[in-house]
């Protein structure tokens, strides 16, 4: 996360929520709707000073976060730091099991069952306790296989050639055996801190940053620390309009549900000290009460009809894409002309190669033939179930993979292959190379000049509600991430 150099001359927003922190801690809680470079850390940093508390802590979306904010004077943790101890000493462990649900779930399951069904029950479980079910937690689901249901279809979780039912009852029995376990994993800290009421620290101001990411795990954790001490005045700070996390488990309405939970009084902080004037006014489309700084520079906003060529692109540019696959394309160009570029993402880069290792192909010819049958199985699956976030994904995966196959031409090999995707892709980039990401990956980022690949992609089958507005979302955190330009890059059009 990027912050910027403000002037100690706050504006009316920052100076409504500074008088209302200083009315102490017997107050309304706070809810800040922080729009895109609003200064979001600098006012958090301020308002904590201004408590005049030792017991004030700040719950950081994760540990980079937590670190920068630390670093600027206020005590700052993640979720999980708050729970991990306390979770370790229920189980008398000394550290967590991170393959812990590997473990498990293949002990617990036959050889030909645990490869049917291993990594869904995995994945599904952690969605569960993310989700606090079975916790008794306010707001959470039950035990039932309904609710499990509707948190599989939700994510659009499949089993390939396999059960629904019979996955569930498996994910079931695999979540009693985890909270049975003496092992101890990330997903466990929250979940039985909540579940067991295990003890919490006390604090006098909880503030709670990128609010509006929290999953009901997180809002029943909060809720559980305001149970134990009701003096405890809540701060959350968040951009309802960057909400992009639900395909992860985030409460899609987490600020409202806050809002409403806590009786918060609602504070804008609506001035971007980041987007020149033409982007704000560009971005005002998703969120009307976007404003610009008064120094803001006029900026550019401009369309292309076709990608230009490498070499407009400059060091320190960002790319951005809904997908990943055009992202990928642009980047072997780049690598191809000895442009320094970084896809962002080593997880992504892990997991084309771990599709790739799916396939058990033994050439590229073999391996494309592969993937198109999976590719056209997969998404047909998942649209005849109403998902149509999950069968893009699947295509996007596949998509990268046939993109990188057809670059590496006749004479490419499944090594070669495997070995351009270890070397495009990292979890971080300099300033002197091109940035390329997902929109998803560019969140907390930004850049003078951005690239907007594909800005006019939309779905072409239907979406849920709660998809359409994190589709919305996505566009306008694509959108502020400029500090200067921002070009808009059609997406091609196929040939008839």
């Amino acid at each position: 996360m990027m912050e910027h150099n403000m002037a100690r001359e706050w504006s009316k927003y920052q100076n409504a929520i500074f008088t209302e922190i200083a009315k102490g801690q017997n107050a309304r809680n706070l809810l800040i709707e922080a729009v895109a470079g609003s200064g979001k850390s600098t006012t958090i940093v301020e308002a904590v000073k201004r408590t005049g508390s030792k017991g004030a802590v700040v719950l950081a979306f994760n540990r980079d976060i937590a670190a920068e904010l630390r670093e600027k004077g206020v005590n700052a943790r993640t979720f999980h730091s708050l729970c991990m101890k306390a979770a370790l000493a229920s189980r008398e462990a000394s550290q967590p099991t991170l393959n812990k649900m590997h473990v498990l779930c293949k002990d617990m399951m036959a050889k030909e069952t645990f490869r049917q069904y291993g990594s869904f029950c995995i994945r599904l479980v952690s969605l569960a306790k993310n989700y606090g079910l079975d916790s008794g937690a306010p707001g959470t689901p039950d035990n039932d296989p309904e609710c499990w249901e509707y948190i599989r279809n939700h994510h659009g979780l499949a089993v390939e050639d396999g059960d629904h039912t019979v996955a569930i009852e498996h994910s079931r029995r695999l979540l009693r055996l985890s909270n049975e376990s003496d092992m101890v994993d990330f997903d466990d800290m929250l979940y039985w801190t909540v579940k067991d009421r295990l003890p919490t620290q006390n604090f006098s101001w909880l503030f709670v940053d990128e609010c509006q990411d929290l999953n009901p795990i997180q809002h029943a954790l909060i809720g559980l620390m305001k149970s134990r001490l009701p003096a405890m005045r809540i701060v959350a700070v968040g951009d309802s309009a960057q909400a992009i996390y639900g395909f992860r488990g985030a409460a899609v309405d987490s600020m409202a549900q806050l809002k409403e939970r806590f009786d918060c009084l609602e504070l804008p902080l609506s001035v971007s000290y980041r987007c020149p004037q033409a982007v704000v006014e560009y971005a005002q489309q998703w969120v009307p009460h976007l404003e610009y700084a008064p120094e803001a520079k006029e900026g550019v906003v401009k369309t292309h009809a076709k990608l230009p060529e490498v070499d407009v692109f400059e060091p320190g540019d960002m790319v951005v894409c809904r997908r990943n696959a055009p992202i990928i394309k642009l980047a072997y160009k780049f690598l191809r002309e000895r442009i320094k570029a970084v896809v962002l993402g080593r997880d992504i880069g892990k997991g084309l190669v771990a599709l790739i290792d799916r396939m058990r192909a033994t050439n590229l010819d073999m391996l494309e033939q592969k993937l198109i049958a999976f590719g056209q199985k997969e998404a047909a699956k998942h649209r005849d179930q109403g998902n149509e976030n999950a069968a893009v994904s699947t295509e996007d995966k596949v998509e990268c993979i046939l993109v990188l196959i057809e670059q590496l031409g006749p004479d490419g090999s499944l090594h070669e292959l495997c070995a351009v995707i270890t070397e495009m892709f990292a979890d971080n980039a300099d300033g002197n190379c091109i940035t390329l990401c997902t929109i998803h990956k560019a969140k907390g980022l930004e850049a003078n000049d951005v690239w907007w690949l594909d800005y006019d992609f939309r779905f072409m089958g239907e979406q849920s509600e709660w998809e359409e507005v994190q589709e919305d979302n996505m566009r306008y955190v694509a959108a502020t991430r400029a500090k200067r330009t921002l070009q808009l890059i059609a997406t091609p059009r196929k040939a008839a």
